[in-house]
């Protein structure tokens, strides 16, 4: 029986407050928190609080870390529970950057190959096929200046010409903030994330008019032992596997039964290709700059028709929960990890699954 603890970023009175209200809605699914201990953004006290933290956490029998917080803290928080000896399961919950392979390779290895949990993030498509550095190539017939950053950098800018663009020339803030509540969803995609802002009756009344962004997720694992690229490019073991191909769930869209982490039946690290539906209609492989794509041996069918980097079989269709109304909550079968409140993050990625992110914070 799992044991729950908490680690996570005090970052503000807000954010003490936004933790306060995630464990209430933990502990309405039956999710009683045996230690929840915050922590300061601080390198020069991040070992001294994380040995502390991990002794509390051993202290009260926690077998289930729940993590909310910064990208560069779990590399101090695991190498110390390894010290201790410690090993519990870590939870993700879509805090940012925490769920990118770049970040998750320098945590220690023996604990994350425990960690499993929630993203906002897409399911990958090699960079030679799709994301900010493949259509900033596409255009420009040549690499990014900033071809570290061009993932974190390009989606904020993207969205506001997008929207820019359907506004017309009678330009005003009212009629930019008209325009981007009143779009419809994007589409709905394992290599996309589906944006959409304003009433969309995808969130209980007291998140609406959503202002955040992303409103799907998925569920992931990380495999120490999965050899693929980072998102900076960088060809290494240890990488985030996505559960059933990357499929995406909106609130209360969850399916009933338990999680499949580890499971390596239908999980990708990466697709060679986008599925056709999700590919750019403007960017296609083979035109513009870009040359055509080399030959690829055959490789697995995944969901949705495209091809995962990783070989598998894809697992039959889950069955998802019924949808909830505005503003309802009910209770669910699934593990007691999975909260009711929404995840802690949202980002908006680029084109065709892009290879990186830009935050928005969505909850603790």
């Amino acid at each position: 029986e799992r044991v729950f603890g908490r680690i996570w970023l005090e970052a503000s009175a807000a954010s003490t407050v936004l933790n306060g209200q995630f464990e209430e809605a933990l502990a309405e699914y039956g999710a009683e928190i045996a230690a929840s201990e915050s922590y300061a953004l601080d390198p020069a006290t991040i070992q001294e609080t994380a040995a502390n933290v991990i002794a509390k956490m051993k202290a009260a029998g926690v077998t289930s870390v729940i993590f909310n917080g910064d990208a560069l803290a779990p590399r101090d928080f695991t190498r110390e529970a390894t010290d201790q000896g410690f090993f519990p399961e870590w939870i993700l919950t879509g805090s940012v950057l925490v769920d990118t392979n770049v970040f998750a390779r320098t945590y220690d290895q023996a604990q994350w190959a425990n960690a499993f949990g929630l993203s906002n993030l897409s399911a990958r498509v090699a960079p030679d096929q799709g994301g900010s550095t493949f259509v900033y190539e596409w255009w420009n017939g040549q690499e990014p200046p900033a071809d570290d950053t061009i993932g974190v950098i390009d989606p904020l800018p993207a969205l506001f010409y997008a929207v820019l663009t359907a506004v017309g020339p009678d330009l005003t803030i009212e009629a930019f903030a008209d325009r981007l509540m009143a779009a419809d969803p994007t589409q709905r995609g394992l290599t996309v994330p589906s944006i959409s802002f304003g009433d969309k009756d995808r969130w209980p009344d007291e998140l609406e008019p959503d202002h955040r962004g992303v409103d799907d997720i998925t569920e992931v694992w990380w495999n120490p032992d999965e050899v693929g690229l980072d998102e900076l490019g960088n060809e290494g073991p240890g990488m985030y596997m996505f559960v059933d191909g990357g499929v995406r769930y909106l609130l209360g869209e969850m399916p009933e039964d338990p999680p499949r982490a580890f499971d390596p039946e239908g999980a990708v690290s990466m697709y060679a290709e986008a599925p056709e539906e999700e590919q750019s209609p403007w960017a296609p492989t083979g035109s513009g700059h870009l040359p055509g794509p080399p030959p690829r041996r055959p490789l697995a069918t995944a969901p949705g028709g495209a091809r995962p980097v990783r070989r598998g079989t894809p697992p039959a269709p889950r069955s998802r929960g019924r949808r909830r109304g505005r503003g309802s909550r009910r209770r669910r079968s699934a593990a007691p990890w999975r909260p009711s409140a929404p995840p802690s993050c949202c980002r908006w990625t680029g084109a065709r699954g892009g290879r990186g992110t830009a935050a928005g914070r969505r909850g603790p």
